[in-house]
């Protein structure tokens, strides 16, 4: 039985350890703007990173916490012509490109 315990708040300390450390700001975001058309997660060696899509409000929200920064969390707002929800994959492609190219050309690594 204790065994079983033990495992038990360890998986719990494990899961809270891993857990977003944004969670505030993406409760704030759905506060404000509610669900997200749309998400994208990326992980990497302590490293995440999600991207919520509003498509129809024209607005993007990244937040990226982990190793690489410092255990905080980051947020970036985006904005652009708001499109249909319902948008083909080309089209909403060409946004994420255009985003991730303002990305790079803001933190000078062009």
């Amino acid at each position: 039985m204790k065994s079983k315990m033990f495992i038990l708040i360890f998986i719990c300390l494990f899961v809270y350890s891993c857990s977003s450390n944004c969670d505030s700001k993406m409760d704030d975001i759905v506060g404000r703007y509610g669900k997200a058309e749309e998400r994208s997660s990326y992980s990497s060696t302590g490293y995440f990173s999600e991207t919520w899509w509003y498509w129809s409000k024209g607005l993007s929200f990244t937040f990226t916490w982990g190793s690489t920064v410092t255990g905080a969390c980051d947020m970036s707002k985006y904005e652009f012509d708001p499109i249909s929800a319902f948008a083909s994959v080309q089209e909403k492609a060409s946004i994420k490109a255009t985003l991730i190219n303002r990305q790079i050309s803001l933190k000078g690594i062009y």
